[in-house]
C-alpha cells in the first residue's frame, strides 16, 4: 500500500526518520507501511493486532528482519515506526526500515568471528527478576494449539503467548521462538553460586524444561528453535534446527561457553 505513505504527516515523519538514521550502519534504509486497517472479506484485520502496542513495542526494542523468517539469516531491522491516518479515514503504520548490505542476507561467515572460540561461564549468578516470564511465540497456522498446550503445561515460569504472522500459505519451517531472560540461558548445573537455593531451583527448572522442549520436537515437521534473548543491548539467538534430538542436546550443553 504505498499511497498510504503519501499522506501528509507520514511523508513528512518518513523524511525526519529517514534522516535520523543515515549515519547507521546500514546499507539502505527504506520507508514501508508495515500494518493498515484493511479487513478481509470475513470482516476481520488481515493482521489483528493492536497498532499502538506494536509501535510501542517496535520502537523499545530491536526488530529484526529476516528472510523467509530464518532467525538465521537477518536482512535487517524495523528502526522506527509510527501510527497515522490517511484522509480517507485509513489507519497504518509507516515504518522505516534498514537493512544490511543494501538488502543482502548477512552472512556471519564473512564477518571474520572466530565462531569457534570458548568464554567461561559466570562464577555467580543472582535471583532472577521478580515476574520474570517465558515468552512463547509461533504462528499458529505452523503449529497446532494441542502442542502448544502440551509444552507449555509444565513451564517452571508463567507462559506468555505471542502469536508470529509469517503470512504463507506454506512455510518452509516452523519458527517457535522462545523469549528467555540472558541469565536463565547462560545457567549452568555447575554454577553453585547464586543468591539462594530457591534460585538455584528455578534456573534448574528453566534448563529442565528447555531439554524436554527439545525432545518435543521430534514431533514436528520442520522445527526451528530460536531461544531468544538480550544481553547488553543486543539481541542473542540460540538455534535449534530439526528433530536430532542428540544433537540438541549437546548444543544445549555448549551454549553456555560459546
Amino acid at each position: 500500500m504505498p499511497d498510504l505513505l503519501d499522506t501528509p504527516a507520514a511523508r513528512d515523519w518518513v523524511d525526519d526518520a529517514i534522516l535520523r538514521h543515515t549515519k547507521g550502519i546500514f546499507g539502505k534504509l527504506v520507508p514501508a507501511v508495515i500494518w493498515s486497517d484493511t479487513r478481509g472479506d470475513d470482516g476481520e484485520l488481515l493482521l489483528p493486532v493492536d497498532p499502538i502496542e506494536l509501535v510501542a513495542r517496535i520502537n523499545s526494542t530491536p526488530h529484526i528482519l529476516l528472510h523467509n523468517h530464518d532467525p538465521g539469516r537477518p536482512k535487517g531491522q524495523v528502526l522506527e515506526s509510527a501510527n497515522f491516518e490517511s484522509e480517507g479515514g485509513k489507519k497504518f503504520i509507516a515504518a522505516v526500515l534498514g537493512f544490511y548490505a543494501g538488502g543482502e542476507v548477512l552472512d556471519f561467515q564473512g564477518l571474520g568471528l572466530d565462531t569457534k572460540s570458548l568464554a567461561p561461564p559466570p562464577d555467580r549468578l543472582p535471583m532472577l527478576p521478580d515476574g520474570v516470564w517465558i515468552e512463547f511465540a509461533m504462528d499458529p497456522r505452523e503449529v497446532d494449539a494441542a502442542w502448544l498446550d502440551q509444552v507449555t503445561s509444565d513451564a517452571p515460569l508463567r507462559i506468555e503467548r505471542t502469536e508470529l504472522s509469517h503470512n504463507a500459505a506454506d512455510s518452509p519451517q516452523e519458527l517457535i521462538r522462545i523469549g528467555l531472560v540472558y541469565l536463565a540461558v547462560v545457567w549452568s548445573p555447575f554454577i553453585t553460586s547464586i543468591a539462594s537455593e530457591a534460585g538455584k531451583d528455578t534456573y534448574a527448572a528453566i534448563h529442565g524444561w528447555v531439554r524436554k522442549l527439545l525432545e518435543r520436537l521430534a514431533d514436528r515437521r520442520n522445527p526451528v528453535l530460536d531461544i531468544h534473548t538480550h544481553q547488553d543491548g543486543c539481541q542473542v539467538s540460540f538455534l535449534f534446527r530439526g528433530k536430532d534430538v542428540r544433537q540438541h542436546y549437546a548444543a544445549h550443553g555448549a551454549r553456555r561457553t560459546t
